[in-house]
């Protein structure tokens, strides 16, 4: 059976031991690196951390870090809040109301990124990658855009259901691949369309290469569903 690979979903400080600390999996059920979990209470022994925690409260996937995909442990929410409880070490309390105080604001302002996120851990999640957008240099949009979306195809990227709905996927947690590019799709062509409707013709030089970088997306996206169906037959 095939683990999962987790995507970040954000990158936050965490002021109480200044340290930064990536979120994986989604806005509503986050998971957090066991490793660094550890690293904030200065736990020497993150293995025998993670066996005292309940198994509904951990899992291992897969996640993409230094350009590889590795096998490492997670904690939930609740996982989380088990080890920083059983820590002695003083600084576990602050840590504790910190980070409820940051993964409430999380499910309720949703993607948050830290300014000192790493292009790796925005170019490889969809959040991130959306939430940056207007930060991007134009003239180098084209190539950051088609790398992306390159990834995204690579890796079968499957994005979660935003809203449950029994009635309307049943008991799936995540949509799939071509549903996912899809969604993406629509979502960077909004926004390259209210940009070029901005610049208008006072700058019509932008204007043509967001109009450029739009037209890649459609075909890119389209190729994905024909190369899909191909290979499903």
């Amino acid at each position: 059976m095939t683990k999962q690979v987790l995507e970040a979903v954000s990158v936050l400080k965490l002021e109480a031991v200044d340290k930064e600390f990536t979120v994986y999996g989604s806005v509503e059920e986050p998971l957090i690196l066991a490793k660094e979990v550890a690293e904030w209470i200065d736990n020497k022994q993150p293995t025998q951390m993670v066996e005292l925690v309940d198994d509904d409260e951990k899992l291992k996937c897969l996640v993409h870090t230094s350009g590889q995909k590795r096998e490492m442990w997670f904690l939930t929410d609740d996982g989380v809040y088990e080890v920083l409880m059983q820590s002695r070490k003083p600084v576990a309390k602050a840590v504790k109301k910190e980070v409820k105080a940051i993964l409430k604001q999380l499910r309720k302002e949703g993607v948050v990124v830290s300014d000192s996120a790493t292009y790796e851990q925005v170019i490889y999640n969809v959040d991130l990658f959306m939430a940056n957008l207007n930060n991007y240099d134009i003239t180098k949009l084209y190539d950051l855009v088609a790398e992306f979306l390159q990834h995204h195809r690579a890796n079968k990227t499957r994005l979660p259901y935003k809203y449950k709905s029994k009635a309307r996927h049943g008991n799936k947690k995540y949509k799939s691949h071509i549903e996912s590019m899809e969604e993406v799709r629509d979502e960077l062509v909004a926004w390259l369309n209210v940009r070029i409707d901005s610049y208008g013709h006072q700058q019509i030089g932008l204007a043509t290469e967001l109009i450029r970088v739009r037209e890649m997306v459609r075909v890119s996206v389209e190729n994905m569903r024909y190369r899909t169906a191909a290979t499903s037959k």
